[in-house]
């Protein structure tokens, strides 16, 4: 009794103020829900899913236009196709916001059409610059198109999003002032519940007592583990709600018991390695623990879209859920993107679904989408027929985090099935294509080869041919006519050869040599050979080797001379006046790697600069014109280009019209060990040297070479000039110069004159005196004493001249300049042959027989000629012990025996023991990658290819026949 007045005392207490502020709340509430609930309904499904569907429409037109600009910037049609599907994303929201608020049909009809009329434009701009066309004006109408276009479609998309938040800011401030009125009428019923509320307290104060009670059982039962439904009278007041929450608390327990039960089998269905077979276990659990009639899984594809897969198998077949995938439910959660379950009451639409075991109609569609790594990849769309457990959503979104890994899985194991699918397709391709390829490289090469040697061999006889007319006595006329059908051989030739060399770089066909050389003497000897080209056309060619302090490297000569000689070439070929600058330099890399580096300057008609990213194209010149104005097949370029890649390096140019052009490229050499020193201990430091040149360009570099070494050098731009720097240096020293360079071809007064002056002024007899002569001068050797010179040499100056200059100021030099006043450079000298040298020719045609005797005579030799390999063996056996042949000369392809079988059969002695050692030398047309090769195995001794030049053919008989 006493717990029980306790108990009502405090309910009467509690009663009073509880009730009176209860009765406040519930009167102020209830007015407030019913008014506010309207507002919100249309808050929640007009303007707020409006405004939701503008802010994700906001990332959707910056991404549409960053794919426009990626499209244009990377000139890429699928960033166009791709920004296609998000043109069409924001058109669909469009059309959701014009259906979603009515009122808004117009402004929405007004955005649509200037949309569509900015996505229109936006396309055109954008196929026009992927297009590229000529003319520029389409696309700059269609850049202006979409730029009004887009502001007018911004400014109606600003003036919808406007009228959306006003709307909605609007019936925010309604829901504020109809709180307020509420709130206002809510303290005036308070007073007149105060006064029931005290009449009442006593009769609530009984009838809560015996709640109460109740209530002590019911959580004695629940404590005690009786979770059994308990059978009472529920009050209609706040004891009532608490009966009823005491039964829900003894729900909540038997279906947490149920949910452990739920989740564990869940979790055992998702045990195993297989994901597929996970997957098919897990989502039938989830049908049969939750008591679904109906589920499908709706698994994103490549490009976002939703493939529904069978729940059981997952497959595309035997899907009975048709109705299910045209209400789009799970693309409209896959669109939003959110990670919260969408639940659908179908009960009102009485919405049927066939479930193999008899039509049901739904009662509820749940929509959960699965996320992994922050990504929607999946939905689960699960259907009820009946009021589904109060935990079930709660544990199906438990269950979500493991599904979706289970289906990422799912997708990447198909991904990497259809990859390895792809991957072999690819293999099998490429294994054929390979094939195909190989089969064409060797038909190329084998086509290649037959047409080298079956256009060098008649080559061959039109320039022997020629050789030998031009050296017969010919009227002049007929001279002329000659010597023009030579040099159109000669360029056809050198366009054959080009040809030749473009096709074996680009078939992998051209090997590198890799033999040690001397680069300032491949570089003076280069220059030599182009000078009088140069000269010819009153062009100064400077070579500068002043920063090459090495001597000997390893690499291929032959093929940076084709480089200097397409570049130079070039440079003569376009230059009318001024000079030609060939410059190079070495620079160490690493103590076994040297970088050679060259550029060529000319003073010529020069390239616009749009024009030059044409220039190392096969094929092409910088402007059709110049074919048609200097010839050339437009390959030279090319092959220099690639050479160099080949050799390490690369090429570039640099040029203005009417300012000249300048070439630069670069190559890798290998260094030698040992590098002879070219001043060969010479002191230069002690030198005082003039110069005298009127080219300004030629006078630095040989100045710098000189003050390179050491030397004092003064430098003269005319014969006056010289005069003065002769008069003051001996004002200054009493003495002259050590060594005077003078340049004989100047204007106003000659190196001659100049040379003439010098001599009769007897302060500088001790002056070593050199001229510097044009590559068309003849000097004798009465002119030099007549002038009293030490000697002269050939412009371009090499740095082998400049050296030999030196010797001239030792003693021994001194001596013998004086005794002989030999030129210091003389042209290279023919190598004189002992007539008597037995040479056996093994040639089948009849003209390259002529050709080859005729070169022969001119180097005051003879041969014997064979026609094929048997003819040779014979001659062979048949030369007398007394006097064998020395050397043979022998072409590859012939009848009956071919030159290398020939080759084989004299080295296994079928031409006697004698001959087995013979030098045999290659003179074939056959001069594709590997030819050189094949001779040396047939057991030739050396190479040469067709046309014959006869100054190699002087070195290789010298070579071979001082060996032998």
């Amino acid at each position: 009794m006493k717990i029980r007045h306790s108990i009502k005392s405090k309910i009467f207490a509690i009663g009073l103020v509880g009730i009176l502020g209860f009765t406040l709340y519930l009167a102020v509430n209830i007015y407030s829900n019913q008014r506010n609930r309207v507002l919100l309904t249309s808050l929640s499904t007009q303007e707020f899913v409006v405004l939701t569907e503008l802010s994700g429409l906001e990332s959707n037109v910056g991404r549409y236009r960053t794919l426009l600009a990626d499209a244009v910037d990377f000139e890429d049609i699928s960033i166009l196709q791709a920004s296609e599907k998000v043109a069409a994303e924001i058109l669909s929201s469009y059309e959701f916001i014009k259906n979603t608020i009515p009122q808004l049909q117009t402004e929405s009809t007004q955005l649509i059409a200037l949309y569509r009329q900015f996505h229109q434009y936006a396309r055109v701009f954008v196929t026009l610059s992927l297009e590229a066309p000529e003319d520029e004006a389409p696309k700059i109408r269609a850049l202006k198109n979409m730029s009004a276009s887009s502001r007018l479609f911004d400014e109606s998309y600003d003036a919808l999003k406007s009228i959306v938040y006003r709307s909605f800011k609007q019936k925010v401030i309604e829901l504020n002032q109809q709180n307020d009125q509420v709130q206002t009428l809510g303290y005036g019923l308070g007073g007149v519940i105060f006064i029931l509320v005290t009449l009442l307290s006593l009769f609530i104060s009984r009838s809560v007592s015996q709640s109460f009670q109740l209530a002590v059982d019911m959580s004695a039962r629940i404590a005690g583990g009786d979770l059994r439904e308990f059978e009472h009278a529920t009050p209609k007041d706040e004891t009532g709600k608490l009966l009823l929450s005491l039964d829900t608390m003894r729900d909540s327990i038997s279906q947490a018991q149920r949910g452990y039960v739920l989740i564990a089998a869940f979790t055992d269905a998702m045990a195993g390695e297989n994901s597929k077979q996970a997957l098919i276990n897990a989502t039938q659990t989830i049908r049969e623990l939750f008591n679904l009639p109906c589920s499908a899984l709706f698994v994103a594809a490549e490009g976002g879209e939703l493939t529904c897969l069978n729940i059981s198998t997952l497959d595309h077949e035997n899907l009975n859920i048709d109705a299910l995938v045209k209400m789009d439910i799970a693309e409209n959660c896959f669109r939003l993107k959110r990670e919260t379950s969408f639940e659908f009451n179908m009960h009102e639409e009485k919405l049927q679904f066939d479930f193999k075991l008899g039509k049901a109609e739904l009662f509820r569609i749940q929509s959960y989408p699965l996320f992994h790594n922050n990504q929607c990849i999946a939905v689960l769309v699960t259907c009820h027929i009946c009021v589904p457990k109060n935990n079930d959503t709660q544990l199906l979104e438990q269950c979500n985090e493991r599904l979706a890994i289970k289906v990422h899985n799912y997708i990447t194991d198909i991904e990497r099935e259809d990859l390895l699918m792809n991957l072999g397709l690819r293999a099998t391709e490429l294994e054929e294509l390979n094939e195909k390829n190989m089969q064409l490289n060797a038909a190329k090469s084998e086509f290649l080869a037959c047409m080298s040697h079956e256009i060098r061999t008649p080559m061959n006889g039109i320039m022997g041919m020629l050789g030998l007319l031009m050296r017969s006595k010919l009227p002049q006329d007929q001279y002329h006519y000659a010597d023009v059908a030579n040099d159109c051989a000669k360029s056809l030739l050198l366009i054959i050869n080009d040809i030749l060399d473009f096709t074996k770089i680009e078939s992998g066909k051209l090997e590198l040599e890799e033999i040690e050389f001397d680069l300032r003497t491949e570089l003076g000897s280069f220059a030599e050979s182009m000078a009088n080209r140069a000269q010819d056309k009153g062009l100064e060619l400077v070579l500068d080797t002043t920063h090459i302090d090495v001597a000997n490297v390893m690499g291929d000569p032959g093929r940076l001379r084709q480089i200097l000689v397409n570049l130079v070439g070039n440079a003569i070929k376009f230059t009318e006046q001024g000079e030609i600058i060939i410059r190079g330099e070495i620079k160490i890399i690493s103590p076994s790697e040297l970088q050679f580096n060259c550029s060529v300057v000319d003073t010529g008609i020069g390239i616009d600069q749009h024009q030059t990213e044409k220039l190392f194209k096969p094929f092409t010149q910088a402007d059709a014109s110049t074919t048609r104005q200097f010839g050339g097949t437009g390959l030279g370029l090319s092959i220099a280009k690639q050479l160099s890649e080949l050799m390490g390096g690369g090429i570039s140019v640099n040029s203005e019209v009417g300012r000249g052009s300048r070439f630069d490229f670069n190559i890798i050499l290998r260094s030698c060990q040992q590098s002879a020193d070219i001043l060969a201990g010479q002191d230069v430091t002690r030198l005082n040297i003039l110069v005298v040149d009127d080219n300004r360009k030629n006078l630095q570099v040989l100045c710098e070479q000189y003050r390179h070494w050491g030397a004092k050098v003064i430098d003269a731009v005319s014969a006056d000039q010289a005069l003065e720097c002769l008069h003051k240096e001996y004002s200054d020293n009493q003495k002259g110069f050590d060594l005077i360079l003078i340049d004989m071809d100047m204007p106003i007064q000659k190196g001659s004159e100049l040379a003439k002056t010098i001599q009769q002024d007897k302060r500088f007899d001790q002056s070593k005196r050199v001229v510097m002569t044009s590559m068309a001068q003849q000097v004798s050797d009465d002119y030099l004493s007549e002038l009293s010179l030490s000697g002269y040499f050939r412009k371009p100056a090499t740095a082998h001249n400049l050296v030999e200059v030196l010797s001239l100021l030792s003693e021994t030099g001194t001596s013998q300049a004086a005794e002989n006043a030999e030129p210091i450079l003389t042209q290279d000298v023919q190598q004189a042959f002992n007539p008597a040298v037995r040479i056996l020719l093994v040639e089948d045609n009849a003209i390259n027989q002529m050709v080859a005797l005729n070169i022969l005579e001119d180097l005051s030799l003879s041969a014997d000629v064979a026609g094929n390999g048997v003819e040779a063996i014979a001659s062979l056996n048949g030369a007398p012990h007394t006097a064998p042949y020395q050397i043979i000369l022998m072409d590859c392809q012939m009848p009956e025996m071919d030159g290398y079988e020939a080759t084989r059969q004299i080295r296994l002695g079928a031409a006697g023991i004698v001959n087995q050692d013979i030098p045999i030398l290659a003179m074939t047309a056959n001069a594709m990658k590997g030819d050189k090769e094949k001779c040396l195995a047939a057991g030739m001794n050396d190479y040469m290819t067709k046309p014959i030049d006869s100054k190699l053919l002087s070195i290789k008989l010298g070579q071979w026949l001082a060996h032998e």
